[in-house]
């Protein structure tokens, strides 16, 4: 009986707290960063670094400058470009963009769509913020020699 007992009283606490955390919700405040990454390929399809140009999305321009030694304000990582966009706003579910990039005269790649915007929740789906962030995968073409 004694065992019993235990048992029943670790089931209640154990009740207890499940009904605890199930009431209590609390949101973390975590935050997050808008953007759109480009993911840079050279013309042989490999994985390219340095690249630099400009995206406009919804008649916003940004630069981006990946070459060594260079400033901007987009985050290069490999052969990544992250385009931060404060005003989520920008990113409705699809935004227009246009872009240029290139890798030096002999390579560049231009483009124009829409992006499909994606939408996170860092603290969970019931807490703001809502991150957006879209991804573009650009191809490097190689440009004409004389012929």
């Amino acid at each position: 009986i004694r065992g019993e007992r235990t048992m029943i009283r670790g089931l209640m606490v154990m009740m207890g707290l499940y009904t605890a955390c199930d009431t209590a919700k609390t949101c973390t405040e975590v935050g997050c960063l808008n953007g759109v990454t480009l993911t840079i390929y050279d013309y042989l399809g490999e994985p390219a670094e340095g690249a630099y140009g400009s995206l406009m999305v919804h008649e916003s321009n940004y630069e981006f400058d990946c070459r060594e030694g260079a400033e901007n304000d987009a985050l290069c990582e490999g052969n990544t470009v992250t385009i931060f966009i404060d005003d989520s706003a920008l990113l409705p579910d699809e935004a227009v963009y246009l872009y240029t990039a290139n890798l030096s005269d002999a390579e560049g790649a231009s483009g124009n769509g829409t992006l499909v915007v994606e939408e996170s929740y860092p603290n969970g789906e019931e807490c703001p913020p809502a991150c957006r962030n879209a991804f573009l995968d650009v191809e490097m073409e190689r440009a004409a020699g004389p012929e």
